[in-house]
């Protein structure tokens, strides 16, 4: 190949960082980092040299991904349309358990109820069960009883089909709470081992556990660190299992989806741009499926169309579902997650040191920690210092309201 091609040679970190400085001229490189409040700092360049020694993998089995239609038991009679508008995956939110449709049985599912589906009801064969009521203790203040951990087990010995999944893990509520990205990742850890120690003790043999196991968490906005947080995820919980099982080589499912706290309700349309960005995060950091709420309580028939459409786009237009892992190599992104990684195996054994879950949840110091968290993210928002388009900057002229309030959602306290 002709050599123009290649004008310029190689350079190395220290190379650049010398350019960097004398282009800064006079001002310090560290000038240009970002501290986040996870503990990490980002800097303003990576090289190869900020590569980890070795890359895991850190994607789904296969590119594509699963969209995921939120829906109501009034919505049982449009199945076969939803699937025409390119849903793959149903979400319902139980609140009375009840067998669904003949028609539903050919499609995947994820149940997401405050209580266990009784025997009487006919789940469908390809369908994920979330019912943590380890969440519930954390976030409403359920009390945990025996009875609890032994009709779980009961469930899991009675299950026979290998494609319904019955401990699912719902870290959604970490980032409702307020949680930053290392906070979410070492709880939601911490939560899972919780079950796994505790069903091992209902004699539940740990290789059934990882094959029912499923990670549900929401996105923000943080676009890169988000990646990040899930890839972390996958990687956490792959080492956490060898640590079991040392002969493990599966991969856990990992569902995500936006959230409804970082989203306009003056200037909705600025959140279709917000929910693209959450989206591109999850897929690119290998989530299996993703749910993404309305964009607009107005008109919502429409709102969730545009919502669900997003999917679509990111395969049939940008061809994400085409790359198995489009962010594996990234200077950037690799150094990003291995940090990530560090700092929530950290948090996780500051949880495991002060007791395991549930303790430091009856010591009331998760709640607390994760609320200071919250708060200075509340606060920066309010005072501007960061900024969501449509939400506390640039809302329209004819709007009464100056800064709209983030509404958290605190966890429960002892």
């Amino acid at each position: 190949m002709n050599a123009s091609f290649y004008p310029f040679p190689p350079n190395n970190t220290q190379e650049w960082t010398e350019k960097i400085i004398q282009e800064l001229k006079g001002k310090s490189i560290e000038s240009l980092q970002i501290p986040l409040s996870e503990g990490i700092v980002l800097s303003p360049f990576y090289t190869k040299d900020n590569l980890p020694p070795t890359l895991p993998t850190l994607h789904r089995s296969t590119p594509t991904w699963e969209n995921i239609f939120a829906i109501e038991p009034t919505d049982f009679t449009q199945l076969s349309s939803f699937i025409a508008d390119g849903a793959t995956c149903f979400f319902w939110k139980v609140n009375n358990w009840q067998s669904l449709p003949t028609e539903a049985a050919k499609y995947a599912w994820i149940l997401e109820s405050e209580t266990l589906p009784t025997d009487t009801v006919l789940l469908p064969s390809k369908s994920i069960v979330v019912c943590d009521f380890v969440a519930q203790h954390a976030a409403k203040g359920l009390v945990l009883e025996t009875s609890h951990w032994h009709n779980l087990a009961d469930r899991l010995r009675k299950n026979t089909s290998k494609e319904t999944k019955l401990l699912g893990i719902n870290g959604n509520i970490f980032h409702r709470a307020g949680a930053n990205a290392v906070q979410e990742i070492g709880s939601i850890l911490a939560m899972w081992v919780t079950y796994l120690d505790q069903l091992t003790d209902e004699n539940i043999p740990i290789e059934l556990l990882f094959q029912h196991s499923t990670f549900h968490l929401s996105v923000g906005t943080h676009y890169f660190l988000e990646i990040a947080k899930l890839r972390a995820l996958r990687y956490l919980t792959h080492f956490i299992a060898q640590q079991y099982l040392t002969t493990f080589q599966g991969s856990f499912a990992i569902y995500a989806q936006g959230n409804l706290q970082n989203k306009a309700t003056i200037d909705e349309h600025n959140n279709i741009l917000r929910s693209t960005t959450e989206t591109m995060s999850a897929v690119l950091g290998g989530a299996e499926g993703v749910m993404i709420p309305a964009f607009s309580q107005e008109d919502k028939a429409f709102a969730r169309r545009i919502s669900h459409n997003i999917n679509l786009i990111l395969k049939e237009e940008a061809h994400l579902d085409k790359v198995l892992d489009a962010v594996a190599g990234s200077y950037y992104l690799e150094n990003l997650t291995q940090q990530v990684i560090e700092k929530s195996w950290d948090y996780f054994h500051q949880i495991e040191h002060k007791g395991g879950f549930l303790k430091v949840i009856a010591q009331n110091w998760l709640q607390k920690d994760i609320a200071s968290e919250g708060g200075k993210q509340k606060n920066a928002i309010a005072s501007g210092q960061k900024t969501w388009v449509g939400v506390n900057k640039y809302i329209p002229k004819d709007s009464n309201t100056k800064v709209q309030e983030w509404a958290i959602e605190p966890l429960h306290l002892f």
